[in-house]
């Protein structure tokens, strides 16, 4: 999966993401993995818009997602309260594969 992340896929998945939050649903939080080593100013854009309203769990992929990212204007995000609490709770990826079979 993280061989064939691109740029051009990142922004697709973000756009999924916006059309998910716009409809109150959430992402699968495995999506943020793939969007981590192309975060951009566009990205970040659209994570501040749509972060109030996702839940706990994206909350925290977006947290490692930015915390993995070498983004630098997107660690600020991780000061903010929506992802301040969320930030540290999964450390890895893996974490996140047990809490979508539940």
């Amino acid at each position: 999966m993280d061989q064939r992340a691109n740029a051009s896929l990142a922004h697709t998945l973000i756009d999924y993401a916006r059309e998910r939050w716009s409809a109150g649903r959430s992402t699968d939080p495995m999506l943020w993995r793939l969007i981590t080593r192309f975060m951009d100013d566009t990205i970040l854009q659209d994570i501040k818009e749509g972060l109030p309203g996702v839940s706990e769990l994206e909350r925290e992929a977006v947290a490692l997602a930015i915390a993995e990212s070498s983004f630098q204007p997107a660690k600020e995000l991780l000061k903010v309260d929506h992802l301040k609490m969320a930030a540290g709770r999964k450390t890895s990826w893996n974490e996140f594969i047990n809490d979508t079979k539940n």
